[in-house]
């Protein structure tokens, strides 16, 4: 049993016209989310009539809650169950509060139906060819920096995750369990074009100690998941992160190439070669963070899914890559733009770190120690949105120099620059 507090009873008073008294108590199966329920509310009876003196704190207290209740009060709460009544919801959507298994037999049918008849046709390994991604997906600037001829496809792969709630199947609940991120999740794998046309989503897997990133895409292309295998070539380039690093061997001996950022191997900094040579891999591997971007956009896949709906998982995640197929643009929408820019790095491959030598040969030293400046008085060259990009090699979110320069800052252990 639990206390009423005066919001709630507040809720009753403006609902049913009933005065509930302080330390009113009712069972915790009645409330949702903090809140009395449509149902408990509708099952307070008047039992008694009796005047009630309201002193001048008694009536601030009641109005104060009264804007309160009307503060929290949507329009439409439809995850709240008690937020409107049974006729609301039968005016809007024309079912009423107890035609829950209807609801959910025209779920059924809508996800089966897009399974059927859309799915297949927009998100899949068989629903595109590679000759397509060639000529439609497959950006200028990913072609002159990772591959060798006009014949190689890249692709870029990454896992992303969902939540998903405990559950009291113990062995579920262990391997669902991420010592990572704390939390119970899963994985599905998420195939991209080089634009961020979503080609395939694999899973989703488990999250133990036994399923990292590597892991998931070893299976996946062991097992020829989705017909993988039957669809790549020979010197195809998958675009991967620094956590595939174990599942580099097996991609090759399948007669694939990886393209993944440097190692630092116990260096403080990786050699100018290596380093123009990772910017090859990140010039080009964003988009599939923004392709994950965009799948947590969609309130579902945001929020803890219900276990109940876990085995509906993998229809659902093909359903949504293949709306963002179907109806968003994807993350490089010029596909030829950039040529300038990959022959540009081209020629810098080989540059030398210019900045470390100017100061080995000024200070006798590769590096210096971060120092305050006030801003007003730092005279810095003013730079032109041209400029910037041509240092960038493209464009780039100016705020992010900010947390660039906080994790140097936290790395190296010096003053933090201003």
């Amino acid at each position: 049993m639990r206390v009423l507090s005066d919001e709630q009873r507040t809720m009753i008073f403006l609902s049913r016209s009933i005065w509930v008294p302080k330390g009113a108590r009712c069972c915790s199966n009645h409330l949702y989310k903090g809140h009395l329920s449509y149902e408990a509310r509708q099952s307070v009876k008047q039992s008694k009539v009796d005047d009630i003196i309201l002193n001048k704190h008694n009536v601030e207290k009641l109005i104060a809650n009264f804007r309160l209740a009307l503060k929290h009060a949507g329009s439409l709460d439809f995850d709240d169950p008690g937020a409107l009544e049974n006729e609301t919801y039968t005016t809007i959507t024309g079912l009423d509060r107890a035609s829950k298994r209807s609801v959910s037999r025209i779920c059924h049918q809508v996800r089966v139906a897009l399974m059927q008849n859309f799915v297949p046709y927009h998100v899949g390994c068989q629903h595109v060819s590679r000759e397509a991604i060639l000529a439609q997906h497959q950006t200028t600037v990913a072609t002159e920096l990772l591959t060798n001829g006009r014949d190689q496809v890249v692709l870029i792969a990454d896992g992303t995750y969902f939540f998903c709630q405990k559950s009291s199947n113990n062995d579920f609940q262990r391997r669902t369990y991420s010592q990572h991120k704390h939390r119970h999740l899963g994985k599905p794998m998420i195939i991209t074009a080089s634009d961020g046309y979503i080609i395939s989503s694999l899973g989703p897997f488990f999250t133990d100690s036994l399923n990292n990133d590597a892991a998931i895409l070893k299976h996946c292309m062991l097992n020829n998941e989705q017909e993988v295998l039957s669809w790549l070539r020979d010197n195809d380039v998958l675009v991967l992160d620094r956590g595939f690093r174990n599942t580099v061997n097996t991609l090759n001996r399948l007669g694939l190439q990886v393209a993944m950022p440097g190692f630092l191997h116990n260096k403080k900094q990786l050699p100018a070669d290596e380093a123009n040579r990772t910017r090859f891999v990140t010039k080009n591997r964003w988009v599939i963070e923004s392709v994950n971007g965009k799948i947590k956009q969609w309130k579902f896949m945001a929020q803890i899914i219900q276990n109940s709906t876990i085995r509906f998982i993998s229809d659902y995640l093909d359903i949504i890559c293949a709306l963002i197929n179907k109806c968003q643009c994807p993350a490089v929408k010029d596909i030829e733009n950039g040529r300038e820019i990959a022959m540009k790095m081209h020629e810098m491959l080989t540059t030398e770190n210019r900045l470390q030598e100017r100061l080995a040969k000024h200070t006798g030293t590769t590096s210096l120690h971060w120092s305050k400046h006030n801003a007003a008085n730092f005279q810095f060259p003013p730079l032109t949105e041209e400029n910037i990009r041509d240092l960038t090699f493209g464009n780039i979110r100016l705020i992010t120099f900010s947390f660039w320069t906080l994790s140097r800052k936290e790395d190296m252990d010096k003053t933090w620059l201003q």
